[in-house]
């Protein structure tokens, strides 16, 4: 099954409906880019930001860097070695990677509620990223960013309903105020796929298959199509 139909499941089994949002490029950039798109063409959020991953990254990680720094407890010489390295794109594997999504969380001010929809991967089915993890500064909305994750990939998700939405900000603050117990056994979804690839796929399966679900849209028209919905305020322009 499709790491974004897995996704989907695990948040019905929560009680929320949700959609795939804009499909992904999947071009190496899919987290700079699952979370620009779903702040964008969301209408909850008032933002708009660039279609270009590689400016989005450079922009948010460039406004990130101290912040970064002050946190992750390593020298300055390591530290614009290793977060230089993560400005270029479709880079991640450094000892400063696991910053990039609390970096983006924190230049957004959105917190991000993950799905997790790797059969073999951590035992908590979801995760969130507080905008406030480093920097100290709170979310600008209590609505979460939506994103399924499979251990190699991103995609974003969308709530069916403003039920579905204010759901989702209920399990974000259940699992934040740590009152959330659910562990991957207890969800019917991974039981069957547990015994499939679904938990052993690389990078280039999950593209793969990403990219043939896209029965209507093509990487030359999925973002003029998808950003042409909603006039919103536009920053991080190139």
């Amino acid at each position: 099954m499709p790491m974004v139909l897995i996704a989907i499941e695990v948040a019905k089994f929560h009680g929320i409906n949700l959609h795939h949002g804009v499909p992904n490029l999947a071009n190496g950039d899919c987290v700079i880019e699952a979370v620009a798109d779903n702040i964008t063409t969301r209408p909850c959020y008032s933002e708009t930001y660039s279609k270009d991953a590689t400016y989005n990254r450079k922009a948010w990680l460039s406004e990130a860097a101290e912040v970064v720094f002050e946190f992750c407890g390593v020298s300055k010489e390591t530290f614009d070695l290793e977060w230089g390295k993560l400005m270029q794109p479709r880079y991640y594997e450094c000892p400063l990677g696991d910053f990039v999504l609390p970096a983006i969380a924190h230049c957004t001010r959105k917190d991000i509620l993950i799905f997790n929809s790797n059969a073999d991967g951590p035992f908590v089915p979801i995760n969130v990223v507080q905008a406030s993890k480093i920097g100290n500064i709170p979310a600008s909305t209590e609505i979460p960013v939506l994103l399924a994750y499979n251990g190699v990939h991103y995609e974003g998700l969308v709530p069916d309903s403003a039920e579905d939405e204010e759901k989702t900000v209920i399990l974000k603050n259940s699992y934040l105020s740590g009152d959330y117990t659910l562990q991957k056994k207890d969800i019917p979804v991974f039981k069957t796929e547990s015994e499939s690839t679904v938990g052993k796929q690389t990078y280039a399966s999950t593209v793969k298959g990403t990219l043939q679900d896209q029965t209507k849209y093509t990487p030359a028209t999925i973002k003029s199509e998808y950003f042409a919905k909603k006039p919103k305020i536009l920053i991080n322009k190139p």
